[in-house]
């Protein structure tokens, strides 16, 4: 009987062990798949603040920023520009950010434009000229402000948001 009992203890304790392995390469692979998803991204930027209009061609809109940005674009670098979420989705509008009153449809927040670049050199020029032009204004709509920001994954923003309160709050970095 205590042979049985020392028997069965000994596969439970193996059985522990594997799982605690199985655990750790569960994690490891988590990371692994977090790593890759964000080097997806990391040729694409996202622009926010430009006005939709109906029957609007996002590449002649890129084609303009480019433009006004003072960098030399071709459709060649471009692989994708795309508006991001619902033409429908739940939008709020100017006026209810800043008075908490509804304002009429044609001042709704307009949705994001993700331009995906073929190559990472493209984006960090646009990025760069974006922050060396930080006081930029698109002549489109006079109550729009144009940004953009490296497109992220909801972990980085998480680190990056600890990031930044952890130097608020002790004035320097871990």
């Amino acid at each position: 009987m205590d042979g049985r009992i020392t028997a069965l203890e000994d596969a439970m304790n193996k059985s522990s062990a594997g799982v605690v392995a199985l655990e750790g390469a569960i994690t490891q692979l988590k990371v692994q798949l977090n790593d890759k998803d964000q080097e997806l991204y990391s040729n694409d930027v996202d622009i926010a603040g430009i006005p939709e209009r109906g029957g609007e061609n996002i590449m002649n809109i890129i084609k303009v920023l480019s433009m006004k940005l003072g960098i030399a674009t071709d459709e060649r670098d471009i692989v994708r520009a795309e508006r991001i979420g619902s033409a429908l989705r739940n939008r709020v509008s100017v006026n209810d950010v800043t008075t908490g009153v509804g304002g009429d449809s044609a001042q709704q927040r307009p949705r994001n434009i993700i331009v995906r670049f073929a190559r990472q050199i493209t984006r960090d020029e646009w990025l760069r000229a974006a922050r060396v032009r930080r006081l930029f204004k698109l002549v489109l709509h006079e109550s729009y402000h144009l940004l953009f920001f490296y497109h992220m994954l909801k972990l980085q923003l998480l680190l990056l948001s600890l990031h930044f309160v952890e130097l608020l709050v002790y004035g320097k970095a871990a």
